[in-house]
Protein backbone atom coordinates (compact mmCIF):
# COMPACT_ATOMS: atom_id res chain seq x y z
CA UNK A 1 0.00 0.00 0.00
CA UNK A 2 0.96 3.42 -0.83
CA UNK A 3 2.42 5.26 2.04
CA UNK A 4 2.47 9.54 1.50
CA UNK A 5 4.96 9.85 4.76
CA UNK A 6 7.26 7.68 2.68
CA UNK A 7 7.84 10.23 0.28
CA UNK A 8 11.24 12.29 0.52
CA UNK A 9 11.20 15.61 -1.90
CA UNK A 10 14.04 16.99 -2.84
CA UNK A 11 14.96 20.36 -4.31
CA UNK A 12 17.70 19.82 -7.37
CA UNK A 13 16.53 22.06 -9.99
CA UNK A 14 18.96 22.04 -12.98
CA UNK A 15 21.65 19.55 -11.13
CA UNK A 16 20.63 16.29 -12.51
CA UNK A 17 21.17 17.90 -16.32
CA UNK A 18 24.35 18.52 -15.18
CA UNK A 19 25.19 15.25 -13.42
CA UNK A 20 24.22 13.79 -16.88
CA UNK A 21 26.63 16.09 -18.79
CA UNK A 22 29.45 15.14 -15.87
CA UNK A 23 28.41 11.23 -16.59
CA UNK A 24 28.34 11.77 -20.57
CA UNK A 25 31.69 13.20 -20.13
CA UNK A 26 32.78 10.47 -17.75
CA UNK A 27 33.96 12.53 -14.66
CA UNK A 28 34.43 10.87 -11.66
CA UNK A 29 35.86 7.90 -13.10
CA UNK A 30 38.53 10.17 -15.19
CA UNK A 31 39.20 12.23 -11.97
CA UNK A 32 39.67 8.61 -9.73
CA UNK A 33 41.98 7.64 -12.99
CA UNK A 34 43.96 10.28 -12.78
CA UNK A 35 43.79 10.68 -8.61
CA UNK A 36 44.65 7.81 -7.15
CA UNK A 37 43.70 7.96 -3.19
CA UNK A 38 42.67 6.42 -0.38
CA UNK A 39 40.03 8.74 1.15
CA UNK A 40 36.88 7.76 2.65
CA UNK A 41 34.93 9.55 -0.47
CA UNK A 42 36.70 9.09 -3.69
CA UNK A 43 38.68 12.26 -5.19
CA UNK A 44 35.92 11.97 -8.48
CA UNK A 45 32.83 12.39 -6.49
CA UNK A 46 34.14 15.38 -4.55
CA UNK A 47 35.01 17.08 -7.64
CA UNK A 48 31.46 16.08 -9.27
CA UNK A 49 29.89 17.34 -5.42
CA UNK A 50 32.07 20.82 -5.60
CA UNK A 51 31.01 21.18 -9.49
CA UNK A 52 27.89 20.84 -9.00
CA UNK A 53 27.64 23.46 -5.86
CA UNK A 54 29.66 26.14 -8.03
CA UNK A 55 27.02 25.93 -10.73
CA UNK A 56 24.08 26.27 -8.15
CA UNK A 57 25.18 29.31 -5.91
CA UNK A 58 28.63 28.02 -4.29
CA UNK A 59 29.26 27.50 -0.71
CA UNK A 60 32.74 28.06 1.05
CA UNK A 61 34.09 24.81 0.85
CA UNK A 62 34.04 24.48 4.85
CA UNK A 63 29.88 24.56 3.82
CA UNK A 64 29.66 22.32 1.32
CA UNK A 65 27.81 19.84 3.63
CA UNK A 66 25.21 22.33 4.13
CA UNK A 67 24.21 22.44 0.23
CA UNK A 68 23.79 18.73 0.78
CA UNK A 69 21.83 18.31 3.37
CA UNK A 70 18.52 18.68 1.98
CA UNK A 71 19.43 17.05 -1.03
CA UNK A 72 19.30 13.56 -3.08
CA UNK A 73 22.88 13.04 -2.44
CA UNK A 74 22.34 9.50 -4.13
CA UNK A 75 20.75 10.95 -7.39
CA UNK A 76 23.03 13.72 -7.57
CA UNK A 77 26.61 11.89 -6.88
CA UNK A 78 25.80 8.73 -7.96
CA UNK A 79 26.47 6.92 -4.70
CA UNK A 80 24.98 7.21 -1.22
CA UNK A 81 26.09 8.96 1.37
CA UNK A 82 25.27 11.07 4.14
CA UNK A 83 25.81 15.14 3.82
CA UNK A 84 28.44 14.71 6.58
CA UNK A 85 30.77 12.82 4.47
CA UNK A 86 31.26 16.02 2.08
CA UNK A 87 32.46 18.22 5.32
CA UNK A 88 35.37 20.13 4.62
CA UNK A 89 38.07 17.40 5.21
CA UNK A 90 37.08 15.54 2.23
CA UNK A 91 36.02 18.34 -0.03
CA UNK A 92 39.89 20.14 1.08
CA UNK A 93 41.46 16.03 0.46
CA UNK A 94 39.96 16.00 -2.53
CA UNK A 95 40.89 19.43 -4.46
CA UNK A 96 44.55 18.71 -2.36
CA UNK A 97 44.87 14.91 -4.52
CA UNK A 98 44.09 17.06 -7.17
CA UNK A 99 46.92 19.38 -6.98
CA UNK A 100 48.86 17.22 -5.96
CA UNK A 101 47.99 14.49 -8.97
CA UNK A 102 48.74 15.13 -12.66
CA UNK A 103 45.53 16.60 -14.31
CA UNK A 104 46.98 17.78 -17.81
CA UNK A 105 44.86 17.36 -19.92
CA UNK A 106 45.84 14.87 -22.72
CA UNK A 107 44.34 13.23 -25.40
CA UNK A 108 40.98 11.15 -24.59
CA UNK A 109 40.42 12.79 -21.31
CA UNK A 110 37.75 14.59 -19.73
CA UNK A 111 38.58 18.01 -21.26
CA UNK A 112 38.94 16.55 -24.42
CA UNK A 113 35.71 14.61 -24.55
CA UNK A 114 34.09 17.69 -23.43
CA UNK A 115 35.64 19.86 -25.92
CA UNK A 116 34.71 17.07 -28.82
CA UNK A 117 30.90 17.22 -27.08
CA UNK A 118 30.41 20.95 -27.79
CA UNK A 119 31.32 20.32 -31.56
Amino acid sequence: MFNPEEIEVSDVHQLTIIKAFAERIDLVNTINRLVPSNMEVDPGTVVLAMVLDTLSGRHPLYRIDSFYEHKDIELLLGRALDFTQLGDDPACGGMGACLTGSLMPTPGTTPSRAARLGQ
